[in-house]
């Protein structure tokens, strides 16, 4: 009797310890995290085969925050992963983003440095729709007309914000299809890059209410293929919108497909040196940026009133960053129409960036052989030259 009344107790006082263990074992857990917070200095993005979206105004930057277990299991809430927004404000004000819509969870290897994330994401573009009108207008496009039902709504609205989601997207410093990233070797903090490919959108959605009830994108939805449809070959901010249509199926929203796209997100290798800090004595200093330019095409034959392209590389060969990069080009102002300089922000040591210019060649453009001049500007490097021969037949 004694002995069935002992055994009960037994199993109560070892299930007491172990709930105790598992207590404690949660909290040695939950102790064991540390936090971490990565800021990114540059953004690349490519949609399809277009690598140089003409995007470049970044208005805000990337970062991420969180934590890491001693497992290496990492926690970002919700909110601690922020992405760039890129855009233009001329001649229409058109802001593009990708915005991450949950935590994100992953891993982070500290002997190799890999780091991994999965989360959900929309993609969404914002645009000044008055501004849009009057470019439209100026296009001899009626864009009011071009709308239906839509139509009549279009002008109590003063910024429209549609996109596509949600899509789960998994981050990584290891290499996919269209971008390789680079692995934290120092620490989550430190230098690397991660990049997430996708390639079919979530389903069509929006953000803007019109007098705060009806939603103005999927008023939009039925009329907007047609509308993109008929944008193509129009140049917005000397942006080609049919070159980045292309063969996107428009005709159903919630089912599109980009092609193969991706985001890749930067922090760079060295930062520059502290002018007040002499650094350790006898130890190496970093090299200055020095900046590399090449174009192309280097020789090219065209008519009046024909559009050249041409392909301008800066890569940053020296060891530090270089800031405020810029690269512009020089036509003879009789000749051709094209706006003169590009922002690339910051190159990394060791990275590339790429700009696109579209020379307009004018009808009247005389028959002669010109140079076109390129040329780099920045804040932390020599300014360098390139020349490309430019034939009008």
């Amino acid at each position: 009797m004694r002995f069935s009344r002992i055994v009960p107790l037994a199993g109560m006082v070892t299930a007491f310890f172990l709930l105790l263990a598992i207590t404690l074992g949660v909290k040695d857990a939950a102790a064991a995290e540390s936090p971490f917070k990565i800021e990114f200095d540059a953004s690349d993005i490519q949609v399809n085969v277009i690598k140089d979206l003409p995007l470049d105004a970044l208005t805000t930057k990337a970062s991420l925050e969180g934590t890491i277990d001693e497992n290496g299991n990492v926690t970002i809430p919700k909110g601690g992963f922020t992405m760039p927004e890129l855009g233009i404000t001329e001649p229409v004000s058109v802001k593009g983003f990708m915005g991450i819509e949950g935590p994100a969870t992953g891993t982070y290897d500290a002997a190799t440095g890999r780091l991994d994330l999965d989360t959900t994401a929309g993609l969404w573009v914002s645009v000044n729709v008055k501004q849009l009108i009057d470019a439209a207008s100026g296009l001899g496009l009626d864009l009011s007309g071009s709308l239906g039902e839509f139509g009549p709504y279009i002008g109590l609205i003063g910024n429209l914000t549609c996109g596509f989601s949600p899509m789960n997207l998994h981050f990584s410093t290891e290499p996919n299809s269209l971008a390789t990233g680079q692995r934290f070797t120092t620490g989550p903090g430190g230098p690397g890059a991660i990049s997430a490919e996708w390639s079919k959108l979530g389903p069509f959605a929006g953000r803007t209410k019109v007098l705060g009830l009806i939603d103005a994108c999927q008023l939009l939805q039925d009329q907007l293929p047609t509308l993109l449809a008929g944008l193509g070959g129009t140049e917005l901010g000397g942006f080609d919108i049919g070159s980045l249509l292309g063969d996107i199926d428009l005709s159903n929203l919630d089912d599109v497909d980009l092609g193969p796209s991706a985001i890749t997100l930067t922090r760079t290798s060295i930062d520059p040196p502290d002018p007040g800090d002499p650094g350790e004595p006898g130890g190496p200093k970093p090299t200055a940026a020095k900046l590399k330019l090449s174009v192309t095409p280097k020789n090219r034959r065209a008519k009046a009133g024909s559009k050249v392209r041409y392909r301008a590389t800066v890569t940053n060969v020296g060891g530090t960053k270089a800031s405020a990069v810029k690269v512009c080009i020089k036509a003879p102002k009789a000749t051709a129409r094209i706006k003169r300089c590009r922002d690339l922000g910051t190159v990394a040591p060791g990275a590339s960036k790429v700009r696109r210019f579209d020379l307009k060649l004018k009808k009247g453009a005389a028959r002669h052989s010109y140079r076109i001049g390129f040329e780099t500007r920045s804040g932390t490097s020599t300014a360098l030259k390139a020349n490309s021969l430019l034939r009008v037949r």
